[in-house]
Parts: C-alpha cells; structure tokens; sequence
C-alpha cells in the first residue's frame, strides 16, 4: 500500500473465548506500540456492546474515537 500510518485503525469484535481483563492488557499492549511506532494515529472498535466499549476504554492510553456498530 506504500503508506506510512493508519489514520484509524478498529479492533473488530471482543474475543468471547478471553478474559476482559486479558483483552484489554493485549489490546492496550498493541495499541501503545502501533502509536509509539508511529503507525496508527486514531483507534477505535467495532462491534462492542456499550459495556465492552466502557471497560476496555477505562483500560487504554488512547481515546477510542470510533465505536462502528
């Protein structure tokens, strides 16, 4: 694709076979080292519930921006 960064980038859907508290140490992970590198300007999620959307943004740096339903 010959491109630098993301200017979004969505987590698609909760795992049902995880542990939240897993998911959101992975995500959280993940998501710091995509900003870090310079890689994903913006995040956001795809298919969460408003609870899921709730526990996992308490759980990240970043401000999801995007909750596509």
């Amino acid at each position: 694709m010959q491109i630098d960064y993301l200017d979004s980038f969505l987590l698609h859907r909760p795992d049902p076979l995880m542990e939240p508290e897993e998911v959101a140490e992975e995500v959280a992970e993940a998501f710091d080292e995509l900003q870090t590198a310079g890689k994903v300007r913006h995040f956001g999620v795809s298919n969460f519930n408003p609870q899921q959307f709730e526990f996992l943004q308490e759980n990240l740096d970043q401000k999801l921006l995007i909750n596509q339903l």
